[in-house]
């Protein structure tokens, strides 16, 4: 919506009640988005702009006079001009939708709205990862489901939205039911602490891409969304558990170790039901921390108190997945109370404690029980307040 360069002759100032002259002789022109708006003048002309003055001066630095800078309030802003574009002809452009691209274009009717330049809605696309994974969990081959298109075109409907829904547009807890093209299906929308989840199960990495001037919308998300016909009739059996899958990782002996010295940090770590997100210190970032406080291992599974206090302040209280992490600085709470500050910058995660001290993810979104739980590798510990260094 950036600024308007228009002429002035007939348009009225803020806070005055005859309208600004204009000094020198100027076309009848406008510039810039204007291109894009062609009703612009005439909606400026009833007052429903804002200006500045703004000198305007010919090539040759010859000063013709006076104009105005005008800007939209957001609010006011009509939808652009169309670009003829589809969106089937924007996925295309992400390799990463090549499988949805696929999908769609083998259902007739979901293909005939993908390619229509007048299509409204907002498309939710899986990411080819987010396609693999579904497939093994529902034991499917991708021919298996190009091939079956009563049911491919009932999960490609799910996953679109009758309505333009900007990721700035969904509301934050507890959330809303967005209707879908699926009949009586809708999708659980909700936005916390920046991320956009759908379903509690998929969140957005790529939002807003915006499809001929912004008549629909495809957001890229991380899972594919099930449809209630593809759910199972009972929640499967629950068996992992936060130290089982730590317990994978031989990088992360020292921080089980510590866990298993800690019985109100053992019990969260071995129920299946627990959702939490752990920053889990390798060995290498434990050595590093028991150095500068002047302990070893011995001595910090020994202090059951200072224990569960530092390991505490490595579990947030929400499940974030990497690609929930902002990109500005957020603090986000720790079940020991005090908030740690995440920010993703470039691709990399990084985590300050409560004294300045960064620690960066190593190795991310290591789900637990289907994303119940999340554990990020970190490559230092945290220390909580009150701990020196």
């Amino acid at each position: 919506n950036g600024p308007v360069v228009i002429p002035v002759a007939g348009f009225m100032m803020p806070g005055t009640d005859m309208p600004q002259p204009v000094s020198g002789d100027f076309d009848t022109y406008v510039m810039l988005k204007t291109a894009d708006y062609p009703w612009l003048p005439e909606f400026l002309s009833m007052g429903m702009g804002y200006f500045n003055a703004h000198s305007v001066a010919n090539p040759d630095g010859e000063v013709r006079g006076q104009l105005y800078v005008a800007k939209m309030p957001e609010e006011m802003m009509p939808p652009p001009m169309p670009t003829g574009e589809t969106l089937a002809s924007v996925a295309m452009e992400y390799p990463e939708l090549s499988t949805f691209v696929a999908a769609v274009s083998a259902v007739p009717e979901i293909l005939a709205g993908a390619t229509d330049p007048s299509t409204v809605a907002t498309v939710l696309a899986p990411t080819n990862a987010a396609f693999d994974a579904a497939l093994a969990t529902l034991g499917l081959s991708l021919e298996d489901l190009l091939g079956n298109t009563d049911t491919l075109a009932g999960v490609l409907a799910y996953h679109i939205l009758t309505s333009v829904v900007l990721s700035a547009g969904v509301p934050a807890p507890p959330g809303a039911e967005v209707t879908t093209f699926l009949p009586n299906e809708t999708v659980f929308a909700e936005s916390d602490m920046g991320m956009v989840m759908f379903n509690e199960v998929a969140s957005i990495v790529t939002a807003d891409i915006m499809v001929n001037g912004g008549v629909s919308v495809i957001h890229i998300i991380d899972a594919v969304l099930l449809p209630s016909f593809l759910r199972p009739s009972s929640p499967p059996m629950m068996t992992e558990t936060i130290a089982s899958v730590a317990s994978n990782y031989p990088e992360l002996s020292t921080f089980l170790a510590a866990a298993s010295a800690s019985p109100a940090i053992l019990a969260a770590a071995t129920d299946p039901s627990t959702a939490v997100t752990v920053l889990a210190p390798t060995n290498n970032a434990f050595e590093v921390a028991l150095a500068a406080l002047g302990l070893d291992v011995s001595a910090l599974v020994g202090n059951t108190e200072l224990l569960t206090q530092v390991l505490s302040y490595h579990v947030l209280t929400s499940v974030i997945p990497a690609s929930g992490v902002p990109m500005t600085p957020t603090d986000v709470p720790t079940l020991l109370g005090p908030t740690v500050s995440a920010v993703s910058m470039d691709g990399m995660v990084t985590v300050t404690d409560a004294l300045g001290g960064v620690a960066t993810v190593e190795t991310a979104d290591i789900m637990v029980n289907g994303g119940m739980s999340v554990i990020h590798t970190i490559s230092a510990v945290l220390l909580p307040p009150g701990l020196g260094k």
